[in-house]
This record gives structure tokens, C-alpha cells and sequence, in this order.
């Protein structure tokens, strides 16, 4: 057996090759950054993630909220509601709110005279304004009322 026998191992990579594989992985990353930089420009990442999250993700994630249910409670007897008189009533009353559509609208400013004007980020940069624009939702009101015998069952 003069020669080396070959066992199925790999020989491991020797420091030189080790820093081949860097050298190159680094030099394949800068170019692929710099190319897309140069495609897309500095901030044209943020714009696309923050118009995405404006079309989609925010009505998304109002439709994955489902129903709200808020009971009043009595301070002094929790789980009994108060009538307009401020006595104990027999029902309970369980108010269910469901948010629907977003509406975003322009973002506007009022001038010195009282006139509104759509507002650009342009503008609002150097006029040192906040960029923001009204929020509106569709809401959905049920009111459910548990009626109570008097023993305080169902």
C-alpha cells in the first residue's frame, strides 16, 4: 500500500482557500449591492415596503382583528350593568364592534387663512409641517342584551 488511500473524505480546505472563499463571496455581494443600488437608489426600498404596507398589510391586519366584545361592568357588583337611574338592571348589555374598510386620505394642511391645501412631502420638508394623512374606518355596532330572570339566571 505505498500510496494514500482515499476513504471518502474531503480534505479540508487549507487557510489560502478559505480566504479565496471569502474574498470572492465578499467581492459577489458588494457587486450585487452596488448593482442594485444603482437600479433602485438609496431609498426606494423603504418607499416600496411602506406602499406595500399602505395597500395591504394595514387593511390585513384590521381584517385579522375579528370582533371586539366590551361588557360595562357595575363598580360595586361586577358583571351587572346600570340602568339610567343608576340602579342595578336585570339584563346585561355586551356592545360588539367590528372594524371593515380603510379609507386613507391625501394628507391636507389649513393655511394661515383657512384655506386647506393637499400637502407634499416637498413642501412639508421645508415648510418643517408633519406629513400625515387622515385615517377612516368602517365600524360595525351590534348591541346584544342578556336578559336575566330575577334570580340573576339566563
Amino acid at each position: 500500500m505505498g500510496g494514500e488511500e482515499n476513504c471518502g473524505f474531503v480534505p479540508l480546505c487549507t487557510d489560502w482557500c478559505l480566504s479565496e472563499y471569502y474574498f470572492s463571496t465578499n467581492f459577489l455581494c458588494r457587486a450585487v449591492i452596488s448593482a442594485y443600488f444603482e437600479e433602485k437608489g438609496l431609498v426606494r426600498q423603504q418607499l416600496d415596503s411602506f406602499n406595500d404596507f399602505i395597500n395591504t398589510s394595514i387593511q390585513d391586519i384590521v381584517d385579522e382583528g375579528g370582533v371586539i366584545a366590551v361588557t360595562p361592568q357595575n363598580q360595586h357588583h361586577p358583571g351587572m350593568a346600570m340602568d339610567e337611574d343608576g340602579d342595578d338592571s336585570i339584563g346585561r348589555k355586551v356592545y360588539e364592534i367590528k372594524f371593515g374598510q380603510i379609507y386613507l386620505s391625501k394628507p391636507t394642511f389649513v393655511e394661515a387663512d383657512g384655506e386647506t391645501v393637499v400637502l407634499f412631502p416637498k413642501e412639508a420638508r421645508l415648510r418643517n409641517l408633519t406629513y400625515a394623512a387622515p385615517l377612516y374606518v368602517d365600524i360595525q355596532k351590534r348591541v346584544l342584551v342578556q336578559d336575566f330572570n330575577h334570580d340573576g339566571h339566563d
